[in-house]
């Protein structure tokens, strides 16, 4: 009997093990080893430059994953911060269903302070969800398909495709809504063949935890399939009276599992959007009206009815243009990456190609996709399921294109047609070459998956900064020492080496996520320094505020002794500038002195120094400007006034901006609020070539080396070698600002310009920054006369009421 029964299990065994039995795994099998490759080959481990474009949102997401928690009631913003009364307040960042941040929450928690290990593991969660994806997609693909191998050979095909490979492993509610859509597919695809509606609730249910374009699946699916119910329905009354039909319409609408379906999830929805859109209101302090609420003004944006957005965009979402885009996406989802074409530097074929040329290849494939469900495939098996999974991507990208439209992600919406297209050619070749050439083929594509992510991760060499690696590790210092404190951010990480760009990249990492848990404040919040408890800064000043000693990159002050010791330091720097500097008329004093211009302000409030700075200088040569800048002829080197600057606790403001080192034509400065200029100064080159000059005039009138005025009024007027001094002790702005007359009578008229004879008098008006300059003690301005002789000189300002003021004289001798 034993040995009948150990028979018995050897021959099951066996029989499991038969050569169609291993065939059957075989495909799964081959999935799995192609989908390893991209994490074999994924070389993302920090958040350096490479794939800067899905950088910033990495860095985003990993962001509002770590400031999530009970306390904020799981409430998504981007930092906190103090506002002008010095309260905590915050930025959301809510628009979004919460699943995604949780699972980010989940894996980067065990990790603690170890921010590297962090990234990584946020990383590692999308590339698992990207592999569950494609897994999920080949599993409902071999339900509808009859042959396993078309089915790996369609998935690994579309997955191979640029947009996949290059976002795989960003981190990002955008991306993991995609994945959502393939579960829900899922659960569409079991429930059509077997029944199980309830599977296909919570499947979308959870899709829609983790992203909103799941919604263009449902919308398609239902739109396919309700007609058809309501007409089958229909068509079993067609014999009863039409009051009959119309209630038995009723009916299968009333019982329709597709009308439930649409019903539930976007109930569903509805309170996920209305749980954020509370925990907002709230953490807002109920100050903000409902339909005035961030999250508010992102759904208006994303369906087109916020004026405003779709007026500065409407060239792009303009339908034509839309259109075009979608087809080039389309074309590049057909594009697996491995394919011959890619660039060298690693962005892709697609990236690359001509716009009009992939735009062609997605207008044909899509159409054709369109037609082969509509038309080709009206006797088939699963037609609804296929036109589906066709059309989901245009249910989605088309009404929300306010969305869709700035967001190249967009195009894995896509997925669906490039799916079809690829199991419909398999199809063809079993059918022509049988299942050998199939197995071929999807061999073929499980090495072309893996060839795409090779290429991918070659095209990217690991470019791991090694500053950006040193920062981590002094963040990673940092953090403890700021959690619950406010930090301020010096805007000094702006440099090649640590940011393609501040505000897309660095805005959030270096300033926000790398200092989770602390209220956060930055330059253009110089307003509310004062608040601050420390100062984060690339600066490494030898000071005894330095609290980080150990540090190499990233150094933190108490706030406090740092602004003292650097306005000290500042003080000291312009003590030579004081005594021999040249003011232009500003809000500020302007002082130039060894190749820095240098502003200063006594009664300096916070309101003073809010706004941004703009700096423009004009050189002699434009050739000495950067290449992209000479189209403008200007270096722009704008600044937020803690850049370079200090306040004194009794109102002294104090900042030292550095300028090139070429010569200089002439510079512009001020500041800019709402838009427009607050004040502005400009600099050109003769006040900056006689600067000195003037120096010389201003001291040899203290001196008395000028005797005494020829005439005095607003202005003390002196005479000396043929020109005539312009004198005004305590000089401010609105002096100088009017235009100054000077009409010189000669002793002969025929000494004058023939246009000016009839007069009788030369007019030699000008405007003071022509001639001079302000002092630190006073306004000086050197105006040179005629050769001929004089009789009388006449000279004031005016401005559009009259003269202002007016003295008359004779000519000294």
């Amino acid at each position: 009997m034993n040995r009948l029964r150990q028979s018995f299990r050897l021959s099951s065994l066996q029989a499991r093990l038969s050569a169609p039995a291993c065939a059957s795994l075989l495909p799964p099998a081959l999935l799995l080893l192609a989908l390893s490759s991209a994490f074999v080959f994924d070389n993302q481990r920090d958040l350096s430059q490479h794939r800067a474009q899905n950088n910033h949102i990495t860095a985003q997401s990993l962001l509002i994953a770590a400031n999530m928690s009970p306390e904020h009631n799981f409430l998504m913003f981007l930092r906190q911060t103090l506002d002008s009364d010095g309260e905590l307040t915050y930025e959301p960042y809510n628009r979004f269903p919460i699943g995604t941040y949780l699972l980010i929450k989940l894996a980067i928690l065990p990790f603690g302070d170890d921010l590297a290990a962090q990234i990584l593991a946020a990383r590692l969660l999308m590339l698992a969800l990207f592999a569950a994806a494609a897994l999920l997609t080949y599993l409902s693909m071999s339900r509808l398909v009859p042959s396993r191998w078309v089915a790996l050979g369609a998935t690994l095909a579309a997955f191979s495709s640029y947009y996949w490979l290059y976002y795989n492993d960003m981190v990002a509610t955008e991306y993991t809504s995609v994945i959502g859509v393939a579960l829900t597919f899922h659960g569409i695809v079991v429930f059509a063949q077997e029944g199980r509606f309830r599977q296909l609730l919570v499947k979308a249910c959870i899709a829609l935890l983790l992203g909103w374009s799941v919604y263009g699946l449902l919308l398609a699916f239902i739109a396919l399939g309700l007609p058809g119910e309501i007409i089958g329905g229909l068509r079993e009354r067609r014999s009863l009276p039409p009051i009959g039909q119309f209630k038995g319409a009723l009916m299968t609408l009333i019982r329709s599992r597709y009308i439930r379906l649409g019903v539930v999830t976007l109930l569903f929805g509805i309170a996920v959007l209305g749980y954020n859109l509370v925990s907002e209101y709230y953490a807002l302090k109920g100050e903000i009206p409902l339909m005035e609420l961030p999250t508010t003004q992102s759904v208006l944006d994303r369906v087109g009815q916020d004026q405003e957005f779709s007026g500065a965009h409407a060239e792009v979402v303009e339908w034509r243009n839309f259109a075009r885009g979608q087809f080039y996406r389309i074309g590049g989802m057909m594009i697996p990456y491995g394919v011959p074409g890619y660039d060298e530097s690693g962005v892709g074929w697609i990236a690359s190609a001509p716009p009009a040329a992939v735009m062609g290849v997605g207008i044909v494939l899509g159409v054709a996709a369109c037609a082969a469900c509509l038309v080709g495939l009206i006797y088939a098996r699963h037609k609804h399921l296929f036109a589906t999974l066709v059309l989901a991507g245009f249910f989605w990208a088309f009404p929300m294109r306010h969305a869709t439209a700035f967001h190249e992600f967009e195009a894995l919406n896509y997925t669906g047609i490039a799916l079809f297209l690829f199991a419909l050619a398999l199809l063809g070749a079993r059918r022509l070459w049988g299942e050998r050439a199939v197995r071929a083929l999807a061999a073929g594509a499980a090495a072309l998956f893996a060839f795409s992510a090779f290429q991918m991760s070659a095209g990217y060499e690991p470019r791991v900064s090694e500053f950006h690696n040193a920062a981590a590790a002094d963040f990673k210092v940092i953090r403890p020492l700021t959690e619950g404190k406010t930090v301020f951010v010096n805007r000094e990480w702006d440099s090649p080496e640590f940011s393609d760009s501040w505000r897309s990249t660095y805005y959030y990492l270096a300033g926000s996520y790398y200092l989770a848990g602390s209220a956060i404040l930055f330059a253009s919040e110089s307003d509310r320094r004062d608040l601050a408890d420390f100062v984060v800064t690339r600066e490494r000043k030898p000071w005894a505020a330095l609290l980080t000693p150990q540090n190499g990159q990233v150094f933190l002050y108490d706030r406090a002794a740092y602004d003292a010791r650097r306005l000290a330091e500042l003080r000291k720097s312009a003590a030579d500038a004081m005594e021999q500097a040249i003011a232009a008329p500003a809000e500020f004093d302007l002082l130039w002195h060894n190749g820095r211009l240098i502003y200063v302000k006594e009664n300096c409030g916070a309101d003073d120094i809010r706004e941004r700075f703009y700096l423009h200088i004009t050189p002699r040569n434009v050739n000495d400007l950067q290449e992209w800048r000479r189209q403008d002829g200007f270096d722009n080197m704008d600044f937020e006034f803690w850049e370079y600057g200090a306040r004194s606790d009794d109102g002294e403001c104090l900042a030292i901006a550095p300028l090139p080192e070429y010569e200089i034509d002439s510079i512009r400065t001020g500041q800019f609020g709402g838009g427009d200029a607050i004040w502005s100064s400009e600099v050109n080159e003769d006040l900056l070539r006689n600067l000195s000059g003037f120096v010389h005039i201003y001291e040899g009138i203290v001196e008395g080396d000028y005797g005494d005025p020829v005439a005095e009024s607003a202005f003390r007027i002196y005479h000396r070698d043929n020109a005539l001094v312009y004198h005004k002790p305590e000089c401010s702005a609105a002096d100088i600002e009017l235009k100054f007359l000077l009409h010189i009578v000669p002793y002969d008229t025929a000494d004058l310009p023939p246009n000016r004879q009839e007069s009788g008098f030369d007019n030699l008006d000008f405007r003071f920054v022509d001639y001079g300059a302000s002092l630190v003690d006073g306004c000086v301005a050197l105006v040179p006369l005629p050769e001929y002789g004089i009789d009388s000189i006449r000279t004031g300002q005016f401005g559009d009421g009259g003269s202002v003021w007016r003295v008359e004289f004779a000519a000294p001798q």
